[in-house]
């Protein structure tokens, strides 16, 4: 937009130097440029008077050439637009899959969690009901054994009786 305003005012001051001081330059080539300020070091500044006439066809390639100018640099102000769209849209695509991968990482470590609570919930149960079962059957063993009396065993080979 800014580049636009300026080829704008350059327009301008192109179609306001028809009154202002105006350049003919011979370039070391040979070819013939107007411009509205001094030859550079290698052209020949010829200066334009009055009774000079600038041809239609010299006047129709200065507006050409700066139309082409002013086409092309539309086109690159495009194209560095789309680019940018482009480049935001990229961004957005890689900070969405890099949170899909924070979240799914979550989700991962929620469930091992949960599943390192219920295996130690079910280690804890199992142990709960061994020792239960333990002390049930030295319960049961003392109440066989006459309140804790030792009892009669008659030794059969390797096991008592």
């Amino acid at each position: 937009m800014k580049q636009n305003r300026i080829l704008c005012l350059v327009l301008i001051a192109i179609c306001a130097s028809a009154s202002a001081e105006t350049y003919k330059c011979k370039t070391a080539k040979g070819n013939t440029e107007f411009s509205d300020q001094p030859c550079r070091d290698s052209a020949k500044t010829i200066s334009v008077t009055e009774k000079e006439y600038i041809s239609e066809s010299q006047r129709k390639s200065s507006t050409e050439w700066l139309q082409h100018g002013a086409d092309r640099l539309h086109r690159k102000e495009q194209a560095e637009a789309v680019a940018a769209r482009e480049a935001r849209r990229q961004e957005a695509v890689r900070q969405a899959a890099y949170q899909e991968e924070m979240r799914r990482r979550q989700e991962a470590a929620d469930r091992q969690r949960l599943i390192n609570e219920t295996i130690a919930a079910r280690q804890e149960a199992a142990e709960a009901r061994a020792a239960a079962e333990r002390a049930n059957a030295a319960a049961n063993a003392a109440a066989a054994n006459n309140d804790g009396a030792p009892r009669p065993c008659r030794i059969v080979g390797r096991y008592c009786y």
